[in-house]
């Protein structure tokens, strides 16, 4: 799971749709997009359909904040799953200036660490070590 942007009242209103046609029993009336979009739209679409596939698996009727739930805990397992990705690789820093601390802290909050453009860039080694290796050419100063 993992959004882009929040739910639209027209998602909604498919979602409302979905939900209909995997809890046929449950009733809908005209008005039920109109309180279900509220509740749902801090999320997205995306997370939304992936909450409405797990719930419809496991019980017959499906309120919105059963979508919730599911939401939250999906985003609670990835924020987990980061937070173990960030202390295996101590190179990694927030990406977000330092000095917005707003800004910073909701980088570390969510997960949106850097390596600093680091990755990818062999670092110069040693010279000791390189040219007893003979990895690294000895430039000799004039």
């Amino acid at each position: 799971m993992g959004g882009v942007r929040d739910v639209t009242p027209i998602e909604t209103v498919r979602l409302c749709k979905m939900v209909r046609a995997a809890a046929p029993a449950q009733k809908f009336e005209e008005e039920t997009p109109d309180l279900w979009h509220p509740v749902l739209a801090e999320f997205s679409y995306q997370e939304c359909q992936d909450a409405l596939v797990i719930v419809a698996r496991e019980q017959p009727f499906i309120a919105p904040s059963d979508l919730v739930k599911v939401i939250r805990q999906h985003r609670r397992e990835g924020a987990r799953a980061r937070r173990a990705e960030i202390e295996a690789d101590p190179g990694l820093v927030p990406d977000a200036n330092p000095d917005d601390p707003a800004a910073y802290a909701a980088a570390l909050r969510f997960g949106r660490m850097t390596d600093g453009g680091r990755r990818g860039i062999e670092p110069k080694p040693d010279s000791v070590k390189a040219l007893i290796a003979g990895l690294w050419p000895l430039k000799r100063e004039a």
